[in-house]
């Protein structure tokens, strides 16, 4: 093979594995843009002791937050339902003062977060309800957050009116902001 050849050889082949590896995944600290997770594979299930709500969040190969981006003591992920009238609950992690930017999968940033459930106010505000059990996990190979109340009570009051369907609403850094209704599936009779 002439020598010529084998250096534009050399040169093809070089510049191929630089450009794989250049793509090949994140490096620390830099960014990750994500699609937003698919409205379509969100679900709203009741049972008579349990609502389990199913978010999809994308897939990302690593979760950031705590961004320099993130203003101090702004709401930098959140992903919330909201019973029309009635009130809401989900998920939602602040970007505190002096707070490193951290990493990790996806059960690592709930971990982060909070948890709660909001009663709707006439003015169209909302206040903590205390002593709510309200849990929230990692499923479907982290792609999906399952926001979970345990409390029969609680579940009676927040669906009382058994409304057909929920509002969802995601927000999380470097993905577009969602806000979308699902049907809800009751198995509670």
């Amino acid at each position: 093979m002439p020598r010529g050849f084998r250096v534009g050889l050399c040169f093809v082949a070089f510049a191929v594995l630089t450009s794989c590896n250049r793509n090949a995944g994140p490096v620390a600290g830099t960014p990750i843009a994500t699609e937003p997770g698919d409205p379509k594979l969100a679900r709203a299930v009741v049972m008579r002791d349990q609502v389990t709500v199913t978010i999809p969040v994308g897939r990302r190969p690593v979760w950031r937050w705590n961004l320099d981006e993130t203003p101090k003591n702004h709401r930098e992920y959140q992903w919330e339902v909201v019973a029309p009238g009635m009130g809401a609950f989900g998920f939602s992690l602040f970007k505190f003062p002096d707070t490193p930017p951290k990493e990790g999968k996806l059960a690592d940033l709930l971990n982060q977060g909070q948890a709660n459930m909001w009663e709707a106010l006439p003015n169209n505000g909302g206040q903590l309800v205390q002593e709510v059990s309200v849990s929230v996990r990692s499923s479907e190979s982290d792609s999906a957050v399952a926001i979970v109340v345990n409390d029969r009570s609680t579940i009676t009051q927040l669906l009382a009116k058994r409304p057909a369907t929920v509002e969802i609403f995601a927000r999380a850094p470097l993905a577009a902001e969602q806000r979308y209704t699902i049907p809800i599936e009751y198995r509670d009779r």
